[in-house]
């Protein structure tokens, strides 16, 4: 029996039978999943045009997209729920037209968390009923329960799902050709979801697609879905990420966001209206003015660059300053994956040469780790580092290399507005929003610096080398034994007056 798997469809044939009905000849010749790829988008297309919907165009991007996983980072009031809806709509049109059963599911930490899409879904339903697919059983109105069905004639069905337990029971047992789970950043057991999500999608007939959505809530979603979202933004065929900022969606009120932008703190409306992960509580650099100190920044060629790197493995970051009358001033980053140091050193090299006129840094400042043989990844990489520029340099000053220090510096500068970030260095402002004490639950500080969160930190811990590791800003740091608690405020305030 042959594979239908990979048999593409011609265009002219695709046009013509879609057109006149004619997909008998099309299903027996194509896979259900060839059909839905090349099929999915004017199914999209003729349900907005039966539903009067008019997608704004981050939905368009993000229903139209072909990747197999979905990761939607989400601010409140965003037609989240909406999106989802609206593709389990297209799903039951492209389940009629070719007659296959399909297996859809809305997940969520309880099974009534997934309520507003099941909302969305029944008025599309209502609006313009799917002809060829009659419903066969609907507990929609049920009172009594929260785990949602609705099946229909040719056997396709759509579950309510609940991720409470480590077990995933609603998530296991069916193979699912739509898998949807929102608020993602409420469930307790992310890794387990996923592994039962994941080998739930592995079966060769059915579509096999899943969609992660949610809204950074006061639990947040943590290292575990940012480490999701950045595999979305590698460029990969099969997984693609997006942020849903309150400005995308056309329809919400402009005057009332405006109002709430006045109201509500700066955290507050990066969280709500921007989709950004600010934590409700416990924000380290609650001084740092997102409004003041996030600009538009150019290079002054009469001044010396300065570089900080945080290797990490195979993911470091790479940030590019000038400290000018006291100040320092972040111009640029790169932060390239899966890379090893000579690559890395060549990108260092062409943004140098492209946008700093092949200037000279006058100092590359590094992870102090680089003085430890048995940390290969850090060793190696500033032996090789040190061959192509001279400059670069750690320090082995306990005093420097110490996190409380560190915090102290960054505090002081943040809360003198000396620190200015450049707009374009996106993950170097998410530290600065995210970062949180590294403390237990009982509010214990287990480390004096900021909490590790799956390479969110890292831009941080980039910037604090370029600053230890340069002299007019490594005096700034107070001689005194470091102590496994958190920065004491006159410490700081001692830190502030070296200024």
């Amino acid at each position: 029996m042959t594979s239908k798997k990979n048999v593409n469809i011609d265009d002219t044939e695709k046009m013509v039978q879609f057109a006149v009905g004619a997909i008998g000849s099309l299903r027996q010749k194509h896979s259900r999943k060839t059909l839905w790829r090349h099929f999915s988008n004017d199914i999209y297309k003729m349900c907005a045009l039966d539903l009067g919907i008019e997608l704004f165009d981050k939905q368009e991007e993000i229903i139209f997209a072909q990747h197999k996983t979905k990761v939607v980072r989400a601010a409140r009031r965003t037609a989240k729920s909406f999106n989802s809806a609206f593709i389990a709509y297209g799903l039951l049109k492209f389940s009629s037209i070719f007659g296959y059963p399909l297996h859809i599911k809305f997940a969520g930490p309880r099974a009534e968390d997934t309520r507003h899409i099941w909302e969305h879904l029944h008025n599309f339903l209502d609006q313009h009923p799917i002809v060829g697919l009659d419903v066969t059983y609907d507990n929609w109105g049920n009172k009594s329960t929260h785990k949602k069905e609705l099946t229909f004639s040719n056997g396709t069905w759509i579950k309510s799902a609940s991720c409470d337990s480590p077990e995933m029971n609603d998530i296991r047992g069916d193979a699912h050709d739509f898998l949807v789970v929102d608020e993602y950043g409420q469930i307790k057991y992310k890794n387990a979801f996923l592994e039962a999500a994941t080998y739930s999608l592995k079966d060769k007939q059915p579509l096999n697609m899943l969609m992660i959505v949610g809204t950074f809530d006061v639990i947040g979603m943590g290292a575990d879905f940012d480490r999701l979202f950045n595999l979305g933004q590698e460029g990969r065929d099969t997984i693609m990420s997006w942020t849903l900022k309150g400005s995308d969606n056309p329809h919400s009120d402009i005057e009332s966001a405006q109002l709430a932008k006045d109201i509500v703190t700066e955290e507050g409306f990066l969280r709500e209206e921007m989709g950004e992960g600010v934590p409700q509580h416990g924000r380290m650099f609650g001084d740092f003015n997102l409004k003041k100190q996030i600009i538009d920044l150019s290079y002054d060629p009469e001044e010396e660059i300065l570089v900080g790197i945080d290797f990490g493995y195979r993911k470091p970051i790479v940030l590019f300053g000038q400290y000018i009358d006291e100040k320092i001033y972040v111009l640029h980053e790169i932060s390239p994956k899966d890379i090893s140091i000579e690559p890395l050193i060549s990108e260092i090299q062409a943004v140098l040469i492209g946008k700093f006129n092949n200037a000279t840094p006058l100092m590359i400042g590094c992870d102090p780790a680089g003085d430890k043989v048995n940390d290969v990844v850090s060793y190696n990489s500033f032996e090789l580092l040190k061959k192509s520029f001279y400059m670069a340099t750690y320090t082995r000053n306990p005093q420097l290399v110490s996190k409380a220090n560190q915090v102290i510096l960054l505090k002081a500068l943040t809360i003198q507005d000396r620190i200015f970030v450049d707009k374009s260095c996106e993950k170097l402002i998410r530290s600065f929003a995210m970062a949180t004490p590294d403390v237990s639950r009982a509010g214990i500080v287990n480390s004096p610096g900021w909490k590790k969160e799956g390479g969110a930190d890292d831009p941080l811990d980039a910037l604090a080398y370029m600053l230890v590791n340069y002299g007019y800003t490594s005096k700034l740091i107070i001689p005194e034994p470091e102590n496994n608690t958190a920065p004491s405020e006159r410490a700081i305030q001692i830190a502030m007056s070296r200024f």
